[in-house]
């Protein structure tokens, strides 16, 4: 047996004179005071002094339970409760690897400053931040770390100086560039970047530009925001796994391609820290997934979402969608009502040709059901398409 060292994020506790140890959601295990003493002294344990302490059975259960590791945690760093968090998932290593990818932050505003200082946080330590903005008063109430000291300061330079409080050893590259068409990307987006977090709203069509140049470079990409008072959750896309930009749809329509979009001349959108704070939440989760080689598992994984953070609805839109506000749970119904009278139209109808036209009955009833067939999947096709389609 090689060194163990007591587990430092499991608890010891005790009640009157009963000392043990709280392994979660399992039964908590109980000491005597001399084990209990013994546990929590610092350093390692050699097999032979953990003998003389506890039974074989008694070891076998507090190594099943993680309270005694093979590895020590330098509890005095600055990563050391997420690595923490980390090893009780069993995904240490992919923690340490996520430690040295690079994120692309297209815009340093409210998702650009929450996701900024939360990968940092994280314990990420290369960033590459774009924007071309000065911090204004009207900021503060959503992005996160400018101050009032902050105001008629360059957004780039800024989050890059608050970023290095956080973390001194970060690297972080600044491009004080305004976005004003697709080829921009190209050249802005980094090519060692492992994650690209889109933070900017215009010009109108960024949307597709960032996803299209994010699917032709094979980077992973999140994005969100919010519309009036709701939340706007992706979509989020990973090369080869999530569904590519041009089968994004939002009801029913395809979100990218269209040759024309509307412009906003007048009008500023409606935000909140709350509102922001809820999508850079639910980002994080999908970029820490990303980093950590779980891209499979995405919530928002080529779809969008929208959630009325008020009235606890929301919608998901995916290439399957007909309309932004239909019901997952009663779609499923819906279809299935929709098919059976299908059925029972295709039994009458069919029983009427095979009285009127008793010959070559096998041929024209499956005649008849190709073209019913062909006619029901039109008719379904046609309800997707939108008002006014040309």
């Amino acid at each position: 047996m090689s060194e163990l060292y007591l587990n430092p994020f499991i608890f010891i506790g005790k009640q009157k004179d009963q000392y043990f140890i709280n392994t979660g959601l399992n039964l908590p295990i109980l000491l005597t005071g001399q084990q209990a003493e013994f546990l929590m002294t610092p350093g390692s344990f050699q097999e032979q002094k953990l003998s003389e302490s506890f039974t074989a059975d008694e070891l076998e259960r507090l190594m099943n339970a993680g309270c005694l590791i093979p590895l020590q945690f330098n509890m005095l760093d600055r990563n050391s409760r997420t690595r923490g968090y980390f090893h009780e998932l069993g995904m240490l290593q992919q923690y340490d690897n996520l430690c040295k990818k690079h994120v692309f932050l297209l815009g340093a505003g409210a998702l650009g400053t929450h996701l900024g200082w939360g990968l940092c946080a994280l314990g990420i330590t290369k960033f590459t931040i774009l924007d071309y903005d000065i911090i204004e008063e009207s900021n503060l109430n959503r992005q996160i770390l400018y101050t009032s000291k902050d105001i008629g300061e360059l957004k780039t330079e800024v989050l890059k100086k608050h970023l290095l409080e956080i973390n001194p050893k970060c690297e972080i590259i600044t491009l004080n560039r305004k976005i004003i068409s697709g080829g921009d990307l190209y050249d802005v987006i980094p090519p060692d970047c492992d994650l690209v977090i889109r933070g900017i709203d215009t010009p109108m069509q960024i949307s597709e530009w960032v996803f299209s140049a994010c699917e032709w470079l094979k980077k992973p990409y999140i994005s969100g925001g919010t519309v009036g008072t709701n939340a706007l959750l992706g979509p989020c896309y990973v090369p080869d796994v999530t569904p590519g930009y041009d089968t994004v749809t939002m009801n029913g329509v395809s979100m990218y391609g269209n040759t024309s979009y509307a412009i906003r001349v007048c009008g500023t959108g409606v935000s909140s820290g709350f509102a922001i704070s809820y999508v850079a939440s639910e980002l994080m989760l999908e970029a820490v997934k990303i980093l950590t080689d779980q891209g499979y598992n995405l919530k928002y994984g080529g779809r969008i979402e929208i959630k009325n953070l008020f009235q606890n609805t929301q919608s998901a839109t995916d290439s399957e969608d007909s309309d932004v506000n239909t019901s997952q749970k009663d779609r499923p119904i819906k279809q299935t009502l929709e098919l059976l009278l299908y059925l029972l139209f295709a039994f009458l109808t069919m029983t009427v040709v095979t009285i009127f036209f008793p010959c070559n009955t096998f041929l024209l009833l499956y005649a008849y059901l190709m073209v019913s067939t062909i006619g029901y999947f039109l008719w379904k096709h046609s309800l997707q398409q939108p008002p006014f389609a040309s």
